[in-house]
């Protein structure tokens, strides 16, 4: 639509701009029919973005019929007609957001187009000095060092419940209320939340309170982006602003924190009518600028530091131990787990060097550190580390690049796996065993057959070797001592067998209560003899209080047997073989199917010990370090079978040269309640 506008209208505009200010031609609907270049420069808009639009885009319209007296639009668009020319103050909005209350002049075209008037913008910023006018600002230095004032209040601090009563505090000096508040904009739910009150009043707005959008001064004021002045409760537009009057509030005023995005209200509110004006908004609008940078500062520094507490809630739950050295390998950050291995505190692990926080922990690091791979080809590093109590560990070192591939921390990540690593060679051994069951139940089938053969006609030859005619023969003499010899050596292949078999099956012995204390005694009569014979010294210390538990006799009996036979063949003459029960409340765990009431009986020797390298075979099948001839290498591995079927567990540890220690758990009979 191309809009023609008259001589006088024209030079009306060019002068205006002239003076450097911003004007617009209007209809009696407020649509913007042109403008001079002086708006572009001072709301920041383009002209095609201005002409044709509502004048309520870029000046508040409520405001200038407040001002009339609230006699509406008609009658501010007949006065204007009528050619009376209106001084009126209003808030005008840039194209950020940014309101300024800044004085207007609604001017009548009144010789060529009564349909039109011009809206004259004074005293905007850039402008030419305009002539004082002492009604608008009487105070306005005043004001303008207050102003000067709370901004550097709010630069001050980052705590914006700080910033709220040092602003109220001296605002109050020119701004009378009865009570202030800040209320913080939530746009995921839609409503907003009192952060901040300052009021001696008797009141239902307490600190965290939710109010509505819709309904509500405030709201308006967030969703237009505008400030409101409620001169009266008892006329408001908004039905949920009259229940402030039941709390003696007669009149608010409501100024928007906006910073790129909207934040939240800033209220004032009286228990006094008309208490508010636009003048207030010359102090309240750029205190509210401020405020709203604060208020956005403070919103981040509070999600930063949210997330810093959160990060380090985190670090600090991990079980296994963390910590972060800076580009010098020097701690910067340790968590409770690694911090309560060490006996470190915070202050004094910070500096460390990893070296001597594996120290502390028993491992003892030579040659080259273990992150060099780390620091030198920037990538993540492993190894497994063992400490003085053989202990294992896992170690991974992570690096930290920044944005130019710079390597400037290292995260370091140490975990004991030394249960794990138990329960791994348990599962092994128990997949073993049951490997070697199956087997040895098919070949014990196969080789019985031939040696029952073998037995048969053993025992036939030795009767024959009885008769007469066969014994005067000289070469047949020692026949009789072999034949016997024969059937003896078959009959221990059946044993062995025997043996084998059992096994490789379920026990099927009798199980019942046992007090495991007499049945160690009742195993150590049996050995008493040949403990005598090699002088060893045998300690008891045998807990009587220790549960009874629920197991075969005959097997824990075989068990027993096996471990001490093994202690006393290793043991030099003279030595000492200690044996003790003792409770063992533990937390639950899976492998005693979560029971915590357990009895630990364990058997500790002064022999020779195992070496490192082979301990973790002694439960492997076929495995010994006896001669050949005195050890078949079965013994502790159906121990360990028998310990499987009660449902404990049997470990061991060892010093070589310092002897051997077997430690056998087994669930009390209160785990079968």
């Amino acid at each position: 639509m191309k809009i023609m506008l008259d001589k006088d209208s024209s030079e009306v505009l060019r002068t205006l701009d002239f003076l450097r200010m911003p004007a617009f031609i209007v209809d009696t609907k407020w649509t913007i029919l042109s403008c001079n270049d002086r708006v572009g420069a001072v709301f920041e808009y383009g002209r095609a973005e201005v002409i044709g639009r509502n004048l309520e885009k870029f000046i508040s319209l409520d405001s200038i019929f407040r001002e009339r007296g609230n006699a509406g639009f008609s009658s501010l668009a007949d006065a204007v007609r009528e050619g009376e020319s209106t001084a009126l103050r209003a808030f005008c909005f840039r194209k950020n957001g940014s309101p300024l209350a800044l004085p207007i002049a609604v001017i009548p075209n009144r010789q060529h187009r009564p349909d039109r008037m011009i809206i004259v913008v004074r005293d905007a910023p850039g402008q030419e000095a305009a002539p004082a006018d002492a009604s608008l600002s009487p105070d306005k230095a005043y004001q303008g060092e207050l102003i000067n004032e709370l901004s550097s209040i709010i630069n001050s601090s980052l705590s914006i419940g700080t910033i709220f009563r040092m602003v109220v505090s001296e605002l109050r000096k020119i701004i009378d209320y009865s009570r202030a508040s800040l209320l913080l904009y939530n746009d995921k739910d839609n409503n907003l939340t009192i952060f901040a009150l300052d009021t001696e009043m008797k009141t239902v707005m307490k600190k965290g309170v939710k109010a509505p959008i819709a309904g509500t001064s405030a709201g308006w004021v967030v969703r237009n982006n505008k400030p409101w002045i409620s001169y009266d409760l008892n006329d408001t537009a908004f039905p949920l602003d009259r229940k402030l009057l039941a709390e003696g509030i007669r009149s608010t005023i409501s100024i928007p924190l906006f910073h790129d995005r909207m934040l939240g209200v800033f209220n004032f509110d009286s228990t006094e009518p008309s208490q508010y004006t636009e003048k207030d908004l010359e102090i309240l609008l750029p205190v509210a600028k401020h405020i709203a940078v604060a208020l956005e500062n403070a919103l981040l520094f509070e999600e930063i530091s949210k997330e810093k507490k959160e990060w380090e809630r985190t670090f600090d739950a991990i079980t296994d131990m963390v910590w972060i050295e800076d580009g010098r390998q020097k701690v910067i950050r340790a968590n409770h787990a690694l911090m309560g291995r060490t006996g470190f505190s915070k202050a004094e692990i910070n500096g460390k060097l990893c070296k001597e926080l594996l120290e502390k922990i028993g491992i003892t690091v030579t040659g080259t550190c273990l992150c060099s791979e780390t620091l030198s080809c920037k990538r993540p590093s492993f190894q497994e580390l063992k400490s003085a109590g053989n202990s294992i560990f896992h170690f991974w070192a992570y690096p930290l690049i920044d944005e130019e591939n710079r390597l400037y921390a290292i995260v370091h990540y140490l975990k004991d796996v030394t249960a794990q690593k138990r329960i791994e060679q348990q599962l092994i051994r128990t997949d073993k065993l049951a490997s070697l069951g199956t087997l040895v139940a098919g070949i014990a089938h196969e080789i019985n057959n031939p040696l029952g053969i073998i037995a048969g006609y053993s025992e036939a030859l030795i009767d024959r070797a009885g008769e007469k005619t066969l014994r005067g023969i000289k070469e047949f003499e020692d026949f009789p001592e072999y034949l016997r010899t024969i059937h003896s050596e078959i009959f221990r292949c059946k044993g062995i067998l025997k043996s084998l078999l059992e096994f490789a099956r379920p026990s099927g012995g009798t199980f019942r209560e046992i007090d495991i204390n007499e049945l160690i005694k009742e195993v150590l009569l049996l050995l008493k003899h040949r403990t005598a014979k090699l002088q060893h010294t045998i300690e008891l210390n045998l807990d009587r209080d220790v549960s009874k538990i629920y197991a075969d006799a005959g097997s824990l009996r075989q068990l027993l047997m096996n471990l001490l036979l093994n202690a006393i063949y290793f043991t030099p003459v003279g030595g000492r073989i200690s044996i003790k029960t003792e409770p063992d409340n533990g937390a639950p765990e899976s492998r005693f199917n979560g029971c915590s009431h357990r009895v630990r009986l364990s058997l500790t020797d002064t022999g020779t010990g195992i070496p490192e390298d082979l301990i973790g075979k002694v439960f492997d099948p076929f495995f010994t370090t006896k001669p050949v001839g005195e050890g078949t290498g079965l013994g502790l591995t159906i121990s360990h079978k028998i310990i499987e079927e009660h449902g404990g567990a049997i470990d061991v540890e060892s010093t070589p040269g310092k002897g051997a220690t077997f430690i056998i758990t087994l669930p009390s009979i209160t785990c079968r309640e």
